[in-house]
């Protein structure tokens, strides 16, 4: 069974990273660093739910797969909070215009880029797209909580008994 709901987990991630590259390729919506760094953690967490429905993993194995998707959903939520931040509760604007995030890291120390990236842009905090009200990020956000915290319970349940198959 905890592979089973890991596979769902995967799948989960392939749908909303297929989203966002359909909202990026098709609607013409281009992701601001932020957005890019979100999905790099959405498909790591999805990489982790892979591996633990491959994996056969017992105990310790299963914790340790519930305890890297807590960390990479926490990842990913702090870069959603720092959007949602940006966009509903600032009151100046970051700059409009901002280097691309392939200059940022080939030019600058990566502790500099990640800084300016973290920072945010203009593009970071304006609102393109909304569902029932709520923008982008904060939908993210709830995905990455609820895909971190369902992945978690599943390993850490598998992890304190015999393992579930």
């Amino acid at each position: 069974m905890r592979r089973l709901f890991n596979l769902l987990g995967f799948l989960a991630c392939v749908f909303l990273l297929g989203y966002a590259y359909y909202l990026q390729y098709v609607m013409g919506l281009p992701p601001c660093p932020l957005c890019i760094f979100q999905r790099i953690f959405m498909g790591l967490l999805g990489f982790v739910f892979l591996l633990a429905t491959l994996h056969r993993s017992g105990r310790l194995g299963s914790r340790v797969y519930g305890l890297l998707l807590l960390i990479l959903g926490f990842l990913g939520a702090t870069v959603s909070m720092r959007q949602i931040w940006l966009q509903y509760f600032t009151t100046r604007v970051p700059t409009s215009c901002a280097a691309g995030l392939g200059w940022m890291f080939r030019h600058l120390p990566p502790i500099e880029a990640l800084r300016l990236v973290l920072a945010g842009s203009g593009n970071c905090a304006r609102i393109d797209w909304t569902f029932l009200g709520l923008s982008m990020p904060v939908w993210v956000l709830v995905c990455f909580v609820f895909l971190a915290s369902f992945g978690a319970w599943i390993n850490f349940k598998a992890g304190r008994k015999k393992p579930i198959r």
